[in-house]
């Protein structure tokens, strides 16, 4: 059975402010997340913003924090969709944005997508066939690829049923936390999940 789940890049500094899961490189965003899964999604979404470049957490309390990440005019979500298929796990490169999920939708009409770099997957239009390569993509056109990379092939007519499930997983953990965040910044919890909403673009409707 093939997956599509999204994730964020864990923000690698200690949150002072909420309990964080930090088990992962990569956090899934669950339909259904625990406390700590709420608490690491939002941190890797937020710490960047109330964090300085020397590592330390800027803001002094929560308020503050959310108020940094709302202030942002830069929307980037570290992260992406990461395919699975039995053992293998493809996830995306570095500089991959979750906020730009919707871009497999392009996948479907036979273009191809940015997936990140080190590693570097790559898609492979092979007909009715997509081949999900799980690095390679650097490669020159003349070699050397690795024929042994691992990949993950899916039914290009079944990306779109996949691609409203990460919808599904997205608008549940967007709901999900809503009280969570009620409960933690009061006034500002209606601005932050419509960011959130509006940066990983969860609720438009998928063509």
């Amino acid at each position: 059975m093939i997956r599509l789940t999204p994730v964020v890049e864990r923000w690698s500094f200690d949150c002072p402010f909420w309990v964080v899961e930090q088990d992962e490189f990569y956090v899934p965003v669950p339909r259904m997340p625990t406390p700590g899964q709420s608490g690491a999604v939002l941190w890797a979404l937020i710490g960047p913003a109330a964090t300085g470049d020397d590592g330390a957490v800027t803001a002094t309390e929560p308020a503050a924090a959310v108020e940094a990440y709302l202030a942002l005019d830069d929307a980037f979500v570290a992260g992406g969709l990461r395919m699975t298929k039995g053992e293998c796990v493809i996830d995306p490169g570095c500089c991959a944005d979750l906020g730009e999920w919707r871009d497999w939708q392009r996948v479907v009409a036979g273009y191809e997508i940015d997936l990140g770099h080190s590693p570097t997957p790559f898609v492979e239009h092979r007909g009715p066939t997509v081949r999900v390569w799980s690095d390679g993509g650097h490669a020159p056109a003349e070699g050397p690829f690795d024929p042994a990379t691992p990949y993950i092939d899916i039914a290009r007519a079944d990306l779109p049923v996949l691609l409203h499930a990460v919808q599904q997983d997205l608008m549940g953990f967007h709901a999900a936390i809503r009280p969570w965040v009620e409960d933690l910044v009061g006034p500002l919890a209606q601005p932050l999940l419509a960011a959130v909403d509006q940066r990983l673009l969860i609720s438009a409707p998928l063509r």
